[in-house]
């Protein structure tokens, strides 16, 4: 008697879906989505440490292969591999697609998962994507989804694709505003610890710092920058004075904090707009491309160093007086 068989790659996008759900942590929700063909295969939801939804979803494309073929990578001691043949129509609906998206590769023999960041990897090779009728991903055999150091890499990538939507907007911003920020900053450091701040002051430096964070988080700069709500409360505890958000004394050592991470932002995002992505750059966002050439960019990066230094330096001599 003859009966129905299961093709082969029905068992093994089975065996894939398995391997995905056995992958991420057990609290993520993992939702299916029909029309496959047109590039998404489902959508993972966050859940935070605390059991909340979030809201915060990834598109995943899932793909599968009984053995990954790894090599090593040019001038260094890590492996990846190359996941080919993805038609380039596919590849511009993830980039048009307003979730992060990623390719996920089961790899059925060993049962691990690993991704690579679409978004990312075509923006490094736009000259090559731009060219191509099909374009290539590569897999880091490090991006495994079954270690937690996998896990940590691919939330890193995520969060840092969500800054990517606002980058350019906020670094132009920051670029537009130099000079009038580097006036503020000359005049609100070392000012009477114990008043408080007004209240156009203390916008235009909430207005830094959420800038120069999240062109921080893109950049994959550490932000070791006080909180403004650690700050606030911190106030609080000292000056006793729950009406008052912050006074000189936390205002001015949260602009000391952010002085040395504004070089390193700026310096970072120069290099990824100029040399590692300089093609994508180049084409969408030419003005800021240009700018980041200019001496007056090159200027910016100086004066706020020297700040720094001189605050630095500020602050060496005041302790030598304790002393």
């Amino acid at each position: 008697m003859k009966l129905p068989k299961s093709p082969a790659e029905h068992i093994s996008e089975r065996e894939s879906w398995k391997i995905l759900n056995n992958c991420i942590p057990s609290e993520w929700i993992l939702r299916d989505v029909t029309g496959r063909d047109y590039g998404i295969d489902c959508y993972i939801e966050l859940v935070n440490k605390d059991n909340e939804i979030t809201g915060n979803l990834i598109s995943i494309q899932l793909k599968s292969k009984n053995h990954i073929r790894w090599k090593n990578k040019p001038n260094t001691s890590k492996k990846h591999a190359l996941f080919s043949g993805i038609k380039i129509e596919t590849v511009n609906y993830w980039m048009k697609l307003p979730v992060p998206t990623f390719l996920c590769v089961a790899e059925t023999e060993s049962k691990k998962l690993f991704f690579a960041p679409i978004e990312q990897q075509v923006r490094d090779r736009y000259h090559k994507f731009n060219n191509q009728k099909t374009f290539s991903f590569y897999l880091d055999k490090e991006f495994d989804l079954l270690k937690e150091e996998g896990l940590y890499y691919f939330l890193a990538f995520y969060f840092r694709e969500l800054a990517h939507k606002s980058f350019s907007f906020y670094l132009t911003t920051l670029l537009n505003n130099a000079e009038s920020y580097l006036d503020f900053l000359g005049w609100n450091l070392e000012r009477d610890a114990f008043l408080d701040v007004e209240t156009d002051r203390l916008l235009v430096m909430f207005n830094m710092y959420k800038y120069f964070h999240s062109v921080a988080t893109y950049t994959g700069i550490e932000w070791k920058v006080t909180s403004l709500h650690d700050a606030i409360q911190k106030d609080r505890k000292i000056f006793k004075q729950p009406r008052i958000l912050l006074h000189e004394l936390t205002f001015g050592k949260l602009l000391k904090e952010m002085l040395p991470v504004m070089v390193k932002v700026l310096e970072k995002s120069r290099d990824i707009i100029l040399n590692k992505q300089k093609h994508y750059w180049q084409i969408k966002e030419y003005l800021l491309f240009e700018y980041c050439k200019s001496r007056q960019f090159e200027n910016t990066v100086k004066e706020i160093t020297e700040v720094n230094k001189a605050v630095k330096e500020f602050e060496r001599k005041r302790k030598k007086l304790n002393v």
